[in-house]
């Protein structure tokens, strides 16, 4: 949902949890607060979109 918060987009994902856990609702205010008061927060989503990003890459060059 970090993209969707970017972007201000609908969001265009499901996400599906293996295990039991407890979720918390962010709208965009407050994403956009804790990302400029909580330095922490915001390199941690960096950090998931770079996941994502070398994921992609590696299955864009292992279909060449």
């Amino acid at each position: 949902g970090e993209m969707a918060m970017i972007e201000s987009t609908p969001r265009k994902a499901t996400a599906i949890a293996n295990t039991d856990c407890k979720l918390v609702t962010i709208d965009e205010h407050r994403f956009m607060f804790l990302i400029q008061q909580t330095p922490n927060f915001a390199l941690n989503v960096m950090k998931i979109m770079v996941e994502r990003i070398r994921k992609l890459n590696a299955l864009v060059l292992s279909d060449k």
